[in-house]
């Protein structure tokens, strides 16, 4: 009976190490980063009743920064960049990492080659949307290859959603700063902002859902432990019996 306890002890450490984590990966509030050399892509659209509108578009989210989760779900609803309308799926959410603190990307204000904005279609293809106004302020999001031409994803100010432009050689050397920022020796620095001051104040802080995770572990594996050192109940007994046998012949010689 105590090995069959002490395995069963032994599969719920086990279940929590590897079914709860994932589980809370999705709680809301949380910053994920994604790491050097993972794929991970954002998909703009705005839900109507739950369901996706047509309105649509994916941006590969540059490594070494953050989103933070909003509501989970089968697409968990993600804040990246300013823009609320982000989703990421819990596959690629489980290609990320907890960060203590948000990794926000510096704004870089995209110049671009051509003059024209692109946007993604209901089907899947980026296509020609218009031309670029006069007045456009656009700021890069990250990247995305279509028909091997790489496009800078961006928003423009005082426009909802996500456009495209082909991918321009005046930013070159601040995308690339971003992209391959082990291949630069400046890095770029997001500008000190209120959220950047409150971010700090969680660094290097456990949230509540990581200390009941660890106190679930911690906790199983220290009753295995015990139970496993602890001496049986007919040892215990055997131990007493001995005891007492050498009390009781004692006690006759002294007689």
């Amino acid at each position: 009976m105590k090995k069959l306890l002490v395995l069963f002890l032994a599969i719920c450490v086990m279940v929590a190490c590897f079914v709860v984590v994932p589980t809370a990966a999705a709680e809301e509030g949380l910053f994920y980063v994604v790491s050097e050399g993972q794929e991970v892509y954002l998909q703009y659209a705005k839900m109507d009743d739950s369901t996706f509108q047509v309105s649509r578009a994916k941006v590969l989210l540059p490594a070494g920064y953050t989103v933070q989760t909003k509501v989970a779900g089968t697409n968990i609803k993600v804040s990246y960049m300013g823009i609320e309308d982000f989703y990421i799926t819990q596959a690629d959410l489980e290609k990320m990492t907890v960060s203590p603190s948000e990794k926000a990307l510096p704004e870089i204000a995209v110049k671009v080659d051509d003059l024209y904005l692109y946007r993604f279609t209901a089907d899947e293809k980026i296509e020609a949307y218009g031309s670029i106004p006069a007045s456009a302020e656009l700021t890069y999001l990250g990247s995305y290859t279509y028909n091997s031409l790489e496009y800078y994803a961006v928003s423009m100010k005082g426009e909802e959603g996500v456009y495209y432009t082909l991918a321009s050689h005046s930013n070159a050397a601040e995308i690339n700063a971003i992209l391959h920022p082990n291949a630069n020796t400046s890095i770029i620095s997001a500008p000190e902002t209120g959220s950047d001051k409150t971010s700090d104040k969680k660094e290097g802080g456990f949230t509540w859902v990581r200390f009941v995770l660890i106190l679930g572990i911690i906790v199983p594996l220290i009753t295995i432990v015990l139970m496993i050192i602890r001496p049986s109940a007919a040892r215990r007994r055997a131990h007493r019996e001995i005891y007492d046998d050498d009390d009781d012949y004692d006690g006759i010689d002294e007689v």
